[in-house]
């Protein structure tokens, strides 16, 4: 079948990738789209040659798998990036990513950038006839967004701080102002960014380069955020959230690097904050993605700023790894799907 190959020098090529027949439990699907994330691009310097990354995908089974019961070919669905032992407490729950023995689709398995990716059908869900396949996609990042939100909530009319206004940073805010009607700020440098988050709900947009967080929240609001959530993933904006976030607020860690942290206990100490660490997500949390989806599809579009043919990939992969203003990149990988 036809991939996107990791080249093992932190690139990709396009190329071809061993066929996949579905297993025990298991769904083959025939992928319409599939969405880069940051932790894709990460992955890339470390990838394996031949390595098929992705998790981030919706599209049509194409073969069941035996013991199947639930789907059958030509269902449009979507699914948790996870295949666990199916009988722990984490798997019946719906949340394989904390199955012991769980294997990450697009990491320990083949990914989403290619013609076809296995799934487990216990974490699958069918995608509801009014949500386009291209708009079902982004529904792994909302299911992320949500099971933030979940971590950290916040009380309806509360203040909350996103900073980082990337795709994660996006649904957060979504969420937030769709599920709490949350009075929200949203820090990036970028402007482009800055307008997205308006447009989903924030009420409240600044520069970190240039705008002092602590004095447009006191400006704006009179007090310090209740709840803050760190959707960037570089050293530093950690310490930048414990001195932001108000006294008994919590912090949430959305954002991911592998580089040590430094900040001062005294702050969250004094503050007593809580931190949250969400990581991933549930089948619970794409059935509300997909709800999110149903009501307010139209704002889909906001996240999504870039359809790149899979063959185009390559090519377009430099840009991503510059800075840049980009919202969520889809690579289009069926054709004939919709």
């Amino acid at each position: 079948m036809r991939a996107l190959l990791a080249d093992g020098l932190g690139g990709l090529r396009v190329g071809e990738a061993p066929e996949l027949e579905p297993g025990p439990g298991q769904l083959a699907v025939r992928v319409a789209w599939a969405g880069v994330c940051g932790s894709d691009l990460h992955a890339l310097g470390s990838a394996s040659e031949g390595q098929v990354l992705g998790h981030e995908f919706s599209g049509v089974v194409a073969a069941v798998g035996p013991g199947v019961d639930d789907f059958a070919p030509g269902d449009r669905v979507v699914a948790v990036p996870a295949i666990g032992c199916g009988a722990c407490r984490a798997c019946v729950c719906g949340d394989p990513m904390q199955c012991r023995q769980r294997q990450v689709v697009g990491f320990d398995l083949s990914g989403g950038f290619a013609d076809v990716v296995l799934v487990g059908a216990a974490w699958a869900l069918r995608v509801p006839d009014v949500i386009s396949l291209r708009h079902a996609a982004i529904a792994e990042p909302l299911a992320v967004g949500l099971k933030i939100i979940e971590r950290a909530p916040v009380s309806v009319g509360g203040r909350v701080a996103v900073i980082g206004g990337g795709p994660i940073g996006l649904a957060v805010t979504w969420w937030a102002a769709t599920l709490s009607l949350a009075r929200i700020l949203v820090s990036d440098p970028v402007q482009e960014r800055r307008r997205r988050a308006q447009d989903l709900g924030a009420e409240l947009v600044c520069d970190p380069q240039q705008d002092d967080l602590r004095s447009v929240v006191r400006a704006a609001w009179g007090t310090r955020p209740d709840v803050v959530h760190e959707c960037v993933g570089r050293p530093g904006t950690l310490a930048t959230a414990f001195d932001l976030v108000a006294a008994h607020g919590t912090v949430a860690l959305a954002g991911l690097h592998d580089q040590p942290e430094t900040f001062s206990r005294v702050p969250p100490l004094l503050k007593e904050v809580s931190v949250a660490f969400p990581n991933f997500t549930t089948r619970d949390g794409f059935a509300g993605a997909c709800r999110l989806l149903e009501q307010r599809g139209d704002l889909a579009e906001v996240f999504i700023t870039h359809e790149v043919p899979l063959a185009e990939m390559p090519a377009f992969l430099p840009r991503m790894q510059e800075r840049n203003a980009f919202g969520k990149v889809l690579v289009a990988v069926g054709d004939d799907l919709t």
